[in-house]
């Protein structure tokens, strides 16, 4: 066992945070959330991200909470606990009844596997995924129970990322940045990759991430006061920059449909209930109308791309896996071979074939209820969007469901929606502080001026 420099000094400040300031230590959890291809500590031939190191702390905490007798309410916990249930029996279960089947060993790669799959049994990538969905279910739980965590918490980890990605152009700073944020043991790089990849492991894995952190700076920038507006300007420029030099073909697909989407959305809500018209659903078609009809550098770059990765041989494996996926869920009768058995393309189908169709229903569940009871509140909308955009982009062009910075949004979702109550936000409940008086407190609900 041997725990790199950044993963000792994670573990070294989040637990002195996690001893004297549970705020603090949430700050500390969610910069860990983008090292996700960086080693916290390393066994064998495996290493573990920073974030699952602090996870562990996160995790006691609330169990300790929990037994204490925090509870909090919210219907997407009770479907959460269903969802890790099911998805670690699935996972313990599956190689003994479909062994022998086979499947796409994350271990090998894709551009490997699709030629030459790998016979089902038990592997150590599933004992590390079921751990680390059971690690980030107590992420949830921890965020859950916080109720001095503003929305504001995502820009840490979205300024942190998208800097030390910019610093990656240089050629003075790239050696240092990849002997320190690239060097997990399992991960596959590619020495000859051209294009940008900041501190993730290949090009889109940074323009996925730099797809949510742009929506969220999108939402955020309106409510933002101050320095805070600042920073999250910069977390705009620094996103469009990061997405474009990435110059991931997966990935325009994936801001294609999210514009297709944001028009299709506030368009039918201005046309069906007369709602405001929203920025986006005005700057969107006017965005695409000049990228189809006008030569410009932005769209030369982005027809280039899709171009160019659409008729390449790591696309079509890419396409071929995911069809892979799906016909092993098929041979599996729709009950899947378990977490870490099977690695296709997409977020969509890898879970598909790893918990099956009840295991991708019961996650659905949980991110439509967290994200239903937080969207009334406009300081809360860009981490709901953010979250959805990221989510859709995983679905196109990321298969990891052990994604930190996913399971930090659902739990801030969480945490302020049960402390809303079912009706929705406090915006819609005028009277629920005048019923509430003598009943003791309230819990705080950030929020901002512009949202209230």
């Amino acid at each position: 066992m041997t725990f790199s420099l950044l993963g000792a000094g994670f573990v070294a400040v989040g637990l002195i945070a996690w001893l004297s300031s549970k705020r603090v230590f949430t700050f500390v959890l969610a910069v860990s959330a983008v090292f996700v291809t960086s080693a916290g500590v390393t066994i064998g031939e495996s290493s573990v991200p920073p974030f699952y190191l602090l996870a562990v702390l996160a995790t006691a905490s609330a169990v300790w909470d929990r037994l204490r007798g925090h509870t909090v309410r919210h219907s997407s916990l009770k479907m959460l606990g269903w969802f890790v249930t099911w998805s670690l029996l699935v996972t313990a279960t599956s190689p003994t009844f479909f062994r022998g089947i086979a499947v796409l060993d994350p271990r090998n790669g894709i551009d490997n596997e699709v030629y030459e799959p790998t016979p089902l049994d038990y592997t150590a990538s599933m004992g590390a995924q079921a751990m680390y969905l059971v690690l980030a279910a107590g992420v949830v739980l921890y965020l859950a129970q916080r109720d001095d965590t503003p929305p504001s918490l995502l820009a840490v980890p979205f300024f942190a990322g998208n800097a030390l990605s910019v610093v990656r152009l240089s050629p003075e700073a790239a050696p240092w940045i990849d002997s320190t944020f690239r060097n997990y043991a399992s991960a596959g790089y590619n020495p000859f990759e051209s294009r940008h990849f900041g501190i993730f492991a290949e090009p889109s894995y940074l323009a996925v991430f730099a797809i949510a952190a742009l929506v969220y700076s999108l939402y955020r920038l309106r409510l933002a006061r101050g320095i805070e507006k600042v920073t999250t300007a910069l977390i705009l420029i620094m996103s469009v920059v990061n997405l474009m030099r990435a110059s991931s073909g997966t990935a325009a697909l994936a801001v294609v449909a999210l514009s297709l989407i944001a028009v299709a959305w506030y368009g039918g809500r201005f046309l069906l209930r007369r709602a405001k018209l929203h920025l986006l659903a005005i700057i969107t078609p006017i965005a695409i109308a000049i990228l189809l009809v006008s030569q410009n550098p932005l769209s030369e770059a982005l027809f280039d791309t899709i171009d160019e990765k659409s008729g390449s041989q790591s696309f079509q494996n890419r396409f071929t896996s995911d069809l892979f996926a799906m016909d092993l869920t098929w041979q599996t009768w729709g009950l899947g071979v378990g977490l870490g058995a099977n690695r296709p393309s997409s977020l969509l189908t890898l879970t598909l074939s790893s918990v099956g169709i009840i295991g991708v229903a019961l996650l659905i569940g949980v991110i439509v209820m967290a994200m239903k009871k937080a969207s009334g509140i406009a300081a809360w909308l860009p981490v709901s969007a953010s979250l959805f955009a990221l989510l859709v982009s995983k679905a196109i062009a990321e298969p990891a469901l052990s994604t930190p910075l996913m399971w930090i949004m659902l739990g801030l979702l969480v945490s302020v929606g049960s402390r809303v109550g079912v009706q929705g936000s406090d915006e819609r409940e005028p009277n629920t502080r005048g019923r509430a008086r003598g009943r003791g407190r309230l819990p705080k609900v950030h929020t901002d001026p512009v949202g209230d």
